[in-house]
């Protein structure tokens, strides 16, 4: 299996995304997008953003994990975060460089296909 990003409808009838890594293992995922193309942009900046380890930041939640976020350069948005919890500061690092370096060239699986797109 190749890393790739899947599109697909959750919640609410949003549009999200997450990045899987070569093995399958879900690393991040998106916020939710009212829209298809919005969602397929979020994917661009990711990829594009994603290039360079120091748009990604290590946090520490209030459960006493570590997580990561890829924000965007340019606003501070955040444009994707981990999907798991990490035990320590060192171990987040290691899935924010998995994700930086399968995002840019990853693939995209639309699990959206056939489904009614509202804009």
């Amino acid at each position: 299996m190749n890393e790739k990003f899947e599109l697909f409808v959750g919640q609410e009838n949003q549009y999200y995304f997450h990045l899987l890594s070569p093995s399958g293992t879900n690393l991040s995922y998106s916020e939710g997008y009212t829209a298809k193309h919005n969602a397929e942009n979020g994917i661009r900046s990711v990829k594009m953003n994603a290039r360079n380890i120091s748009n990604f930041t290590i946090i520490k939640g209030v459960d006493g994990f570590y997580y990561f976020n890829l924000k965007a350069p340019q606003n501070g948005e955040i444009l994707l975060r981990s999907s798991r919890k990490y035990y320590t500061h060192e171990d987040a690092n290691i899935g924010a460089n998995q994700v930086s370096q399968y995002a840019p060239t990853a693939t995209t699986s639309d699990l959206t296909a056939g489904l009614l797109n509202y804009v």
